[in-house]
């Protein structure tokens, strides 16, 4: 009787075809990693817009290519220009404000000064009762915290500067991407589906809610946080205050933070006008600061969400912050989705082990 071949038994065949299926995924994953950033912002934009298409589509009759060409070009429209205007702009504003952090002529110390100069007294013992020793301590403490935020932000816009190219490269590789997951999504969709080894009751209910919890976490809180910096940046820029776009993208990432919010920008800013003597600046800013800036989120969230599956504002606050530490800009996008994939797999555990 000859002798067994070990490769006959299936136990055997399913080890080594799921050994080669992990070195080929890992392999692809490694050549495609230069433009990994670029598949996933197309992937995002493909999750955000499949109802456009589907819209499109409906009105096109059987025209899928010129239903996902007519929605790419509404996404170019509406996200990819915007966001290379306001990149240019930011690069721009955060070098002008740079080099005058380098001759010194914009001097935080001095602005400190002016401020604790208009303050009555009993504001600055307030502030000596509160922990800070001097006022001279507080003032090196604001103006090394503006000085770092500043050069902060202006390495990370110089960077972005010099790394025009290979931003246009990932757009055009998004934008490419983007047409064919519009155009194949539902195919694309079922072939995952069968090839992700999960029960199908579970594909059932995990995959909708996380597609549910992306789009909730970029239109509930992302989109809201970009509408609260572009209305800030335009009272700014109204109001005569230096790199209007700056302090909007500040804004738009302080939206973020619960409770607080916008206010951690426009709120200083407007105690600056008040106590340098400009009170009608001062007034109307704080007047659109309170009623329209930081209570925009009131009104829009129920609008553009619905009955969607909320994302609680922390777990968006503690997640993209995670996000841009490990994986850069992309991280605003990518720490909330990861989060979301997470809140997504207990949901489905905890109707699993919910009672009849």
């Amino acid at each position: 009787m000859p002798p067994s071949n070990p490769a006959d038994k299936p136990i055997f065949r399913d080890r080594m075809f799921i050994v080669l299926v992990t070195v080929v995924t890992l392999a692809l994953a490694y050549v495609v990693s230069p433009v990994v950033v670029a598949l996933f912002w197309a992937t995002v934009l493909a999750i955000m817009f499949t109802p456009v298409y589907r819209w499109v589509a409906a009105r096109l009759g059987d025209r899928p290519n010129l239903a996902a060409l007519a929605t790419v070009a509404s996404v170019i429209v509406v996200v990819v220009v915007p966001v290379a205007i306001v990149a240019a702009l930011l690069v721009q504003e955060a070098g002008a404000l740079g080099a005058e952090l380098t001759s010194g002529k914009f001097a935080p110390a001095r602005i400190v000064d002016r401020v604790f100069d208009a303050l009555p007294a009993w504001a600055t013992d307030a502030l000596r009762w509160l922990g800070f020793g001097t006022v001279e301590t507080l003032e090196k403490r604001i103006s090394a915290g503006i000085v770092q935020g500043a050069n902060a932000i202006g390495a990370r816009a110089v960077d972005f500067g010099q790394n025009a190219f290979g931003f246009v490269v990932g757009v055009f590789i998004m934008i490419y991407v983007l047409y064919f997951l519009l155009r194949d999504g539902p195919a694309l969709y079922a072939r995952i589906r069968n090839a992700v080894p999960l029960r199908q009751d579970i594909q059932q209910r995990l995959f909708p809610k996380f597609s549910e919890a992306v789009r909730a976490i970029v239109k509930g809180s992302l989109t809201v946080a970009v509408m609260q910096g572009v209305i800030g940046g335009l009272v700014f820029w109204a109001l005569g205050f230096e790199a209007p776009v700056l302090w909007g993208t500040v804004m738009g990432f302080f939206a973020l933070v619960p409770a607080i919010g916008t206010a951690l920008v426009w709120l200083p800013a407007a105690i600056y006008l008040l106590a340098t003597g400009d009170v009608t600046r001062g007034v109307i800013l704080l007047a659109l600061g309170a009623l329209v800036i930081s209570m925009i989120d009131n009104f829009v969230v129920p609008m553009i969400v619905g009955k969607e599956m909320r994302i609680p504002d922390w777990i968006v606050l503690v997640s993209v912050l995670g996000g841009i530490s490990v994986f850069g800009f992309t991280g605003i996008v990518a720490g909330p989705a990861i989060a979301a994939l997470c809140l997504a797999t207990w949901h489905v555990v905890e109707q699993s082990r919910a009672p009849p």
